[in-house]
């Protein structure tokens, strides 16, 4: 495998989205292939499943049902997806509308908010951030792995008054890596 199929996203500045990442077994491109193609199918027929046996199941149940079968999968490595257009998201987000009408047994053509709120279930695009954000705090407080807990750091307050030096936290971009770290060549 070549170099750059191991590119790191914690190692990457969270403004541009993660154009390829094999080492963790996805491949999303800038247009979204992972989530048009391979993401909405299988969870709807995963929810289809479940719609048929509905009838038979709590509401506990069925939740455990859905967060095994659907919403582990939208988790699943979702923070690669931070920075993507809204149309990607959008998709990853009818399957957890799918979801939620589901376990609370509401027609489609209801309002989504209430059901996600009822279910204490934020959108898509807010977990992501969210999840990007208690990865961060982690590694901050010393909680994180130390393999993350090395990528983030704090810069020093500097020597002269600036305008940045009002802020109580500023964040140091990490080093990159070398190519011997990457391939795990010691020396």
């Amino acid at each position: 495998m070549t170099l750059a199929a191991y590119k790191l996203l914690i190692a990457m500045p969270l403004q541009q989205p993660l154009l390829e990442t094999s080492a963790l077994g996805l491949t999303p491109s800038f247009r979204c292939l992972l989530i048009s193609q391979s993401c909405p199918v299988l969870p709807f027929y995963y929810l289809y499943n479940i719609w048929r046996i509905r009838k038979y199941l709590s509401r506990w149940c069925t939740k455990t049902l859905v967060h095994a079968f659907i919403t582990a999968r939208i988790d699943y490595c979702n923070s690669i997806l931070y920075g993507l257009p809204d149309y990607c998201i959008n998709k990853l987000q009818r399957i957890q509308n799918a979801a939620a009408r589901l376990i609370c047994q509401q027609s489609r053509f209801c309002h989504i908010t209430p059901v996600l709120f009822d279910l204490h279930w934020l959108p898509v695009k807010f977990h992501i951030e969210f999840k990007i954000l208690l990865i961060t705090f982690k590694a901050l407080e010393g909680l994180a792995p130390s393999y993350i807990d090395s990528l983030i750091s704090i810069k020093s307050t500097p020597q002269y008054d600036l305008r940045s030096s009002n802020d109580s936290l500023l964040l140091s971009y990490p080093k990159p890596l070398s190519k011997a770290v990457i391939q795990g060549n010691t020396g």
